[in-house]
């Protein structure tokens, strides 16, 4: 009886860890064929919908400034008395944090280099910039539209009409059928748990790989090892200490860091010719957006780029969108609609 009780009361965990359990046996045990599906299904994924993320992408972005700017902007996420809990330093750190992470630290320095050996497109302001603007683009606006559109639906669910917080919260009126909104939420596990498998492994990769480069002798595996249960550790204390003692604190120190580095840069670089090009390539990725957004005239890449690069990450972000969604909501708790856009989508595209 208890048994069939707590069987039905965690069915979504139940059926979510043996779609896990299963996925792992198949990469434990057929490494390398699972590899080669799950890369065919990707690009298949990715040549059929490709296009289709462009346009949803530059939606989301039109849609969240006209949401910002519109008297829909002043409504609070939650309720009218209610106040930021974070200050915006904490906000902040912590929307740039969990959003990006140690991805960005290694393409900030090797993406630009590569578009600038390989532009993507020919136009006239010159490769230099165009490989910024690229890059500006695909970690900036779009990312954070994605994120800041699942974010402003589920917080808006949760702590203005006291929804559960659940992503199928946000379709219980409209999908009557229970299965469907327990499918819902089964798939958001997955994908979430898929996306921190990619962050750790990219996350450990570019630590691994930092290390061999520093003292010139190859880590073996075990380094890497100790690397994930280092991250993972640290990922569960900061979970298990909660938002302000765990994650808020470590976020801080994240962005410090951070920030000492951008100084380091602008210390050890030309400061005058990193800002002029970082100007001027912010205002051409603002300009060039809508036909970067959907891959017209001079600035289509062609399918092979967009299949390696931009569908990927749109993929990439809209799989991580559900779990840093959630989080984004959670931390955004009375703050306005108009504070809340806004500071999703420039804040942290400026980083």
């Amino acid at each position: 009886m208890l048994i069939g009780q707590f069987l039905k009361n965690q069915s979504k965990l139940i059926i979510s860890l043996s779609v896990l359990l299963g996925f792992s046996a198949l990469v434990f045990f057929a490494t390398e064929n699972t590899y080669n599906t799950i890369e065919s299904i990707s690009v298949w994924v990715r040549e059929v919908f490709g296009q289709y993320y462009l346009i949803l992408g530059l939606f989301c972005v039109l849609l969240l400034i006209i949401l910002a700017i519109s008297p829909f902007g002043r409504t609070r996420i939650g309720k009218s008395e209610d106040r930021p809990e974070f200050s915006n330093w904490s906000w902040v750190a912590m929307l740039y944090s969990t959003g990006m992470g140690a991805g960005i630290l290694l393409r900030a320095v090797q993406e630009p280099v590569y578009m600038y050996l390989n532009p993507p497109v020919e136009v006239k302001t010159g490769d230099k910039i165009l490989a910024l603007e690229y890059t500006f683009y695909q970690w900036g606006f779009t990312a954070w539209a994605f994120y800041g559109l699942f974010a402003l639906i589920i917080g808006f669910h949760i702590y203005s009409r006291n929804k559960p917080s659940l992503s199928s919260s946000a379709f219980d009126e409209i999908l009557k059928n229970r299965f469907a909104l327990v499918a819902i939420d089964i798939l958001v596990i997955v994908t979430t748990v898929f996306g921190l498998i990619a962050a750790i492994g990219l996350g450990t990769t570019q630590i691994t790989g930092g290390m061999e480069h520093l003292i010139s002798k190859p880590l073996g595996f075990g380094t890497a090892v100790s690397f994930t249960i280092l991250i993972c550790t640290i990922a569960f204390v900061s979970v298990w200490k909660g938002i302000d003692k765990g994650i808020k604190r470590i976020s801080n120190i994240n962005i410090a860091v951070a920030l000492l580095l951008l100084v380091f840069v602008f210390s050890q670089g030309k400061m005058a010719q990193l800002m002029s090009d970082f100007m001027f390539a912010s205002g051409n990725y603002i300009i060039d957006l809508i036909p970067m957004s959907l891959a017209l005239g001079n600035f289509d890449p062609g399918d092979a780029f967009l299949t390696d690069w931009t569908y990927y990450y749109w993929a990439f972000w809209l799989a991580w969108a559900p779990f840093t969604g959630i989080f984004i909501a959670r931390i955004s708790k009375g703050r306005t609609i108009r504070q809340f856009l806004l500071g999703v989508l420039l804040i942290p595209s400026l980083g």
